[in-house]
């Protein structure tokens, strides 16, 4: 399904942080998180401003550890949510607020990138919540939306995440 898609994209990059052998300091100046500004379709957009400093890369980092090493915790408290409309919310609910939560501290070079994969998902989401969560009902809707993950500007998102992921290293 394409949550899984989305799901894969943030554990993916978190993952990605500890898979380079580059090396970083930290630094504690500059940088900081995003807040939110409201976009179309009842969610919000984490914004751009902020965020690419070093105390933003350490922030990006720490969440990626404190993710890496629950990881089995977390992708089995999302799993269990339970399944029908009820369980559909409160994963998509737990997710989005992760996705916020990763986007506001995300290093300044991939924040954009992000950000692009988060409309891609609030998309999504918004189709769901429409439809009350029921993937049933919402399976058209869906279907016709699916076509966002070949959008050339989701591929060069994923693409930069990708390298960024190669370079860059959280050493977790």
């Amino acid at each position: 399904m394409l949550t899984i898609a989305f799901v894969c994209a943030v554990v993916a990059l978190a993952a990605a942080c500890g898979s380079s052998s580059s090396s970083g300091s930290t630094n504690t100046g500059g940088g900081g998180g995003g807040g939110a500004s409201s976009s179309g379709g009842g969610g919000s957009t984490p914004s751009l401003n902020g965020g690419g400093g070093s105390l933003s890369d350490s922030s990006f980092c720490s969440l990626a550890k404190k993710w890496s090493k629950q990881e089995n915790k977390q992708t089995s408290a999302l799993t269990s949510l339970g399944s029908g409309p009820a369980g559909m919310k409160a994963f998509y609910t737990t997710l989005t607020k992760d996705y916020q939560q990763v986007i506001a501290v995300a290093p300044g070079d991939i924040k954009p990138s992000l950000v692009v994969l988060y409309g891609d998902f609030t998309q999504l989401t918004s189709i769901l919540a429409k439809h009350n969560y029921n993937i049933e009902k919402a399976a058209p809707d869906l279907a016709a939306v699916e076509g966002i993950f070949n959008s050339a500007k989701t591929k060069a998102a994923i693409a930069k995440l990708d390298a960024w992921g190669k370079t860059n290293s959280c050493h977790v």
